[in-house]
């Protein structure tokens, strides 16, 4: 009973670290796509949003999750609740992913 619960705190850290990791461009991604504003110009097509999408995820990547802009404090803060929920959702799906993948393969076979 004991291994069982070291091997589901393992696969938690694991899950932990990888969407932390996961997170943060994912995040800025999500931040630069949905705050991109561009009064007529190439920014306001879906191209536009995601180039800047793909800016901010490197940016935030980067700078540690601090979006660059004239707004960086109010920014900031959204861009931190962001990566909050972002790491909370792809922790979750990464533990059960990884979980049921090993529970299906750890099932005996009837011959």
């Amino acid at each position: 009973m004991k291994t069982i619960i070291l091997k589901n705190k393992t696969e938690l850290i694991i899950s932990s670290i990888s969407g932390f990791l996961l997170s943060i461009p994912l995040a800025g991604f999500l931040h630069g796509f949905f705050t991109a504003i561009g009064n007529g110009s190439f920014f306001d097509d879906i191209k536009g949003r995601l180039i800047i999408g793909a800016m901010e995820a490197i940016a935030s990547s980067l700078t540690t999750v601090a979006p660059f802009g004239k707004n960086e404090t109010e920014g900031n803060t959204k861009l931190r609740i962001i990566t909050c929920f972002v790491f909370l959702i792809l922790t979750f799906t990464i533990y059960k992913f990884t979980t049921r993948k090993k529970n299906k393969s750890s099932k005996p076979t009837s011959p």
